[in-house]
């Protein structure tokens, strides 16, 4: 696991440039730094080491020079791969993933993608053809993102890289801030900076004279297209069982101390139990509580798990005042992030870190066997609008007349409910995810997002008959890539800590993608398969608990010990992102939230990570015009 940055141009670039691109990644890798550079190209590396601590250095020459290799990630089958290459005439010299990945690309070219299990971001310079290769996982594990320049080409594992880059254009992009409040996050490829992209989940690119040649070469969407398995329910479970312990075995080879995020939850839970049966000792578990216990609260779970399981189990307790790390967290992340998990991950990654560089996780389980339920809100969309208009006019009608009541009864849940799933499934459904909605952004007198959130719903569930299959798929394309493994990503390697998830196992993505809907969800719930396959061994409690969300005590936090922090932030004279959001509305957010008539938690936080990342960011402006009124 590491960092990777680089330049690439047609004409000369000044000697040691990428020194500075570097420096900024030192966080991701701690344990070494690599250049390589000549004329028109030059490529930096930070090293984080895993595994062959000896000679696992890069940048990676091949034999005869022709090509330099950085890489970020693992590829967990290099050692089978090595085997293969072997026998096609490759001679190794080292005992590192790497070497297998350069000899892979060497001998097959882009179809070397293919043959790669694993999580990865990789450059790779070919002298002779003076062309730059760009590659990133399926999923989007490790990041990568690029901006052409007049004469080149730039890249980072991060953003704060590429802004060293002097001749760098840090325009804003215009369609950043209503994307922002969408969905808490800008959509890949894109960023909040108009010249900057993100290379796209399984995509590659390939620079050569100026020119750049793009291309997917793995996507979800054609694998849900294809026909549902017929499979049985006992072959169905076993083979659940055999994939995901398959996963985790992939992800315990390491040179370094591993262990294990526990939460409590279903999903960390099954990668412990395997973890630990596969090692046959003592694993390291950690997870993270909250001051005071309720809801959010998981530590208890946590420690019943580890107690049936034996593991050595730490806890670490969050608090309000831990909010003070936010302006650092932020830094992480380049831009505006929204998901308040980032914090309790980052004391976890923090606190695990001291005694381990690998961690497993459960991330994934919930998006690959339709753990969310959300994903049931799909499914009920569809049934509704099967309904006849008349029943369904009657029923809205009915709902509407009703009194308002406390955001947390019932009835306003209901409603909540019932304005996403009266709406057709591919505007309905993104909304479950949604800061603002395109009401509201209307409201604010914000531009309309382009393209609209149901359009990128339709494009990543095209051709697919499942209806199940799309939800699935759409959540791998968004709030996967861009949500999720961001924020696993940043906060774990901003300690420098490697996070690997088993769930996300290319294997076993591919092979839940084609299951019949009844094996994902049933009785009202996901991960049915899940919970049928580790019935036994696992406690009942944690079998049969509802999903629970990773996350902070937002609403709790804001209308008690972060109330004054509102004020502060974006109620004050000098707040930055009054620019585009009047006052008036957002004392109006404030009030209806600290009354209770509403939930704005998720919403306040958007606005406030924004208002911190506009304080550092203030002379920039995304827009010529104000959109305040």
């Amino acid at each position: 696991m590491c960092g990777i940055c680089g330049i690439v141009s047609t004409s000369l670039i000044e000697p040691n440039a990428v020194h500075a691109m570097n420096h900024q990644l030192i966080h991701r890798g701690p344990d070494g730094a690599g250049i390589w550079q000549t004329a028109h190209a030059q490529l930096g590396h930070r090293r984080l080491a895993i595994i062959d601590l000896v000679t696992g250095d890069q940048p990676f020459s091949s034999p005869d020079g022709a090509w330099q290799l950085v890489f970020n990630g693992e590829i967990y089958n290099f050692q089978a791969l090595r085997q293969q290459l072997h026998g096609l005439g490759h001679q190794f010299h080292t005992n590192s993933d790497t070497e297998v990945l350069l000899a892979a690309l060497i001998e097959w070219g882009e179809h070397a993608f293919s043959h790669l299990a694993g999580m990865f971001a990789f450059a790779a310079w070919h002298q002779p053809s003076q062309s730059l290769w760009l590659v990133r996982d399926r999923l989007g594990k490790k990041p990568l993102y690029y901006s052409q320049t007049k004469h080149g080409l730039i890249f980072g594992s991060e953003i704060k890289a590429l802004l060293q880059y002097p001749e760098l254009d840090r325009s804003l992009n215009p369609q950043a801030l209503s994307a922002y409040l969408t969905y808490g996050y800008v959509p890949n490829p894109a960023t909040w900076y108009a010249n900057i992209q993100q290379l796209a989940p399984g995509h590659a690119l390939v620079w050569q004279a100026g020119s750049i040649r793009a291309w997917q070469w793995w996507q979800a969407r054609q694998i849900a297209q294809q026909p549902r398995l017929n499979i049985s329910e006992k072959a169905a479970i076993e083979q659940t069982r055999q994939l995901v312990r398959a996963g985790v075995e992939r992800r315990l080879i390491s040179d370094v101390p591993l262990g294990a995020f526990l939460s409590g939850g279903l999903d960390s839970s099954i990668v412990v139990a395997e973890a630990q049966a596969l090692l046959g000792q003592q694993l390291h578990t950690f997870s993270i509580g909250f001051e005071g216990g309720g809801w959010y609260d998981e530590s208890s779970y946590a420690e019943l798990v580890a107690k049936q399981l034996g593991t050595k189990h730490q806890c670490f307790m969050v608090e309000p005042d831990a909010i003070a790390k936010l302006p650092q967290l932020l830094a992480h992340y380049d831009e505006p992030f929204l998901d308040s998990s980032a914090l309790p991950m980052a004391l976890l990654s923090q606190m695990t870190r001291e005694h381990c560089t690998v961690a497993l996780s459960g991330d994934g389980g919930d998006e690959v066997f339709a753990g969310y339920e959300r994903f049931g809100a799909g499914l009920w969309t569809q049934r509704y609008q099967q309904l006849p208009r008349l029943l369904r006019q009657m029923i809205e009608q009915t709902i509407a007349m009703l009194p308002q009541t406390n955001a947390n009864s019932r009835l306003a849940r209901l409603k909540r409910v019932l304005a996403k799933i009266q709406l057709p499934l591919e505007q309905g459904f993104p909304r479950w995810l949604m800061a603002f909605t395109p009401e509201e952004l209307a409201d604010w007198g914000l531009p309309a997002l382009q393209p609209s959130a149901a359009e990128r719903f339709r494009q990543a569930t095209q051709g697919i008959a499942d209806p199940l299959a799309q939800l699935i798929c759409y959540n791998l394309a968004s709030y996967l890539p861009d949500d999720l493994l961001v924020k696993a990503d940043r906060m774990s390697m901003a300690y420098g800590l490697e996070v690997r998830s088993p769930f996300l196992d290319q294997h076993l993505v591919e092979w839940a993608l084609q299951l019949p809907a009844n094996l994902h969800w049933r009785g009202g719930r996901g991960k049915w398969l899940l919970r049928q396959a580790y019935a036994e061994r696992l406690p009942k409690t944690i079998i049969e608990r509802p999903k629970h969300g990773f996350g902070v005590p937002l609403d709790q936090w804001f209308r008690q010990q972060l109330k004054p922090m509102l004020h502060d932030y974006l109620l004050s004279p000098t707040s930055h992102i009054q620019q585009w959001l009047t006052k008036a509305k957002l004392e109006q957010l404030c009030q209806a939230h600290w009354a209770g008539t509403i939930n704005a938690g998720h919403q306040l936080w958007t606005l406030l990570t924004l208002e911190l990342w506009l304080q550092t960011h203030h002379q920039m402006r995304p827009y010529a015009h104000n959109y305040v009124d």
